[in-house]
């Protein structure tokens, strides 16, 4: 069955699609019965050369894909919302099946998408929005299907991940493991989206969508970003038994959902704490087939193009996912967990009952307390909590930062 299809985009990701083909498009003919043939490849800049990609088939008009009745469907490989939007919404409408690694577009106009697909009477596919090559989305659409699930936790950003793997490995500062993640191509010019947390906040809406069939809005994720960790943190972490790790978390919590991206210390047991570099993790809960731990390369050129071609042979053979319908939940995010809170604090007598009295007025219960150096003018003092309502904590860390001889320098949540 031979099926021609539409690229969108001609960056990495297009071209990745584009040699994979090339590379694999014989074998999978004979595998799986479907011949893959690229029709028309859309791009902003039509002159530009190209290695590996003919010409004749770049066209800088959206109008010869949605006019040319033989191609069936899209793979947009070009990211953003804008064209983005009203690319996809075009193509849906026009009867073309849309694949998309577009995480930003799914997270922020699904319910568009959605209406589009249905208007157009077609599938929408995006296994390639998370987490690259790691079959998340596959698993969560298919073989989980049956199942309960209660949470989806994971490094879905590998940018963070080598920085923090160079800060914690190497003992790198924070500017210069960004700069090396730059020079490697793991991180834009702009590493914003990254390193603040918003990459990983579009996956996460999209992982609770499959997860609980809940609607998280992007604005509606409590987002918190690394650029202020320091190497104290993460030498402590260390001297604590933990490893951070910028994750994303969704959990069912009392009929809503709990959706939040941020720095959290994890037991170096944690199997998430293993996964280093840019590789990208995802730990699922589920009530019948228990906890599931998937792992792989989360970005790059043939990881993601892996991901959309696997899309494309499953909507030509008739096995595309159905369009996710929502439920209402609503986003949760108070929660409790661990706590570490580093201060720093004047070294003379008081200062410790005066700070666990604070505490204590706020229902908080103390596990450690560690005192990094002795008779300077002020000392680092490092507080561990017990699980403790993440709303309790902000009006504890509110109070203790008004004292006169102590100031708050991170506080970074714990999952055991």
């Amino acid at each position: 069955m031979k099926v021609r299809i539409g690229l969108i985009g001609c960056g990495v990701v297009g071209t990745g699609i584009v040699h994979l083909l090339a590379q694999n498009g014989e074998r999978i003919a004979q595998r799986d019965g479907v011949e893959l043939e690229i029709a028309k490849i859309l791009v902003g800049n039509k002159d530009k050369p190209r290695k590996g990609v003919d010409p004749a088939l770049v066209t800088d008009r959206l109008e010869d894909l949605l006019e040319d009745e033989s191609i069936s469907m899209v793979l947009e490989a070009m990211g953003g919302v804008d064209p983005g939007l009203s690319y996809a919404q075009a193509c849906l409408r026009a009867g073309k099946h849309y694949i998309t690694a577009n995480k930003e577009l799914m997270a922020k106009h699904w319910e568009e998408l959605n209406a589009a697909a249905r208007e157009g009477n077609v599938t929408l596919s995006f296994e390639a929005s998370v987490a690259g090559a790691v079959p998340v989305i596959r698993m969560l659409t298919g073989s989980l299907r049956p199942n309960n699930i209660t949470s989806v936790m994971g490094i879905i950003n590998g940018t963070t991940n080598y920085i923090l793997s160079q800060m914690d490995q190497f003992g790198t500062g924070y500017k210069a493991a960004l700069a090396k993640a730059q020079e490697l191509g793991y991180a834009e010019a702009d590493p914003t989206a990254d390193v603040e947390g918003f990459d990983a906040a579009y996956k996460l809406c999209i992982l609770c969508g499959l997860a609980f069939g809940a609607r998280v809005k992007v604005d509606d994720v409590l987002r918190e970003g690394i650029s202020k960790l320091s190497a104290m943190d993460i030498e402590m972490a260390h001297e604590l038994g933990y490893v951070i790790k910028l994750l994303g978390i969704g959990k069912q919590h009392n009929g809503g959902v709990e959706a939040r991206v941020h720095p959290v210390m994890i037991p170096k047991t944690n199997p998430l704490a293993s996964v280093g570099g840019p590789f990208n993790g995802v730990l699922i809960g589920a009530d019948a087939a228990g906890d599931l731990m998937l792992y792989g390369r989360g970005a790059g050129d043939l990881p993601t193009a892996s991901a959309m071609v696997s899309d494309a042979i499953n909507v030509a053979q008739g096995k595309a996912a159905e369009l996710v319908e929502f439920t209402p939940a609503p986003v949760v995010n108070d929660f409790s967990c661990g706590y570490y809170i580093r201060t720093l604090a004047a070294d003379t007598p008081g200062v410790l009952h005066g700070v666990s009295g604070i505490f204590a007025k706020h229902g908080v219960s103390i596990e450690s307390c560690v005192q990094k150096g002795q008779g300077e003018s002020a000392v680092p003092l490092i507080f561990v909590t017990h699980k403790s309502r993440e709303a309790d904590i902000v009006r504890a860390v509110a109070e203790i930062d008004q004292l006169d001889y102590i100031s708050i320098g991170s506080v970074i949540r714990v999952e055991k």
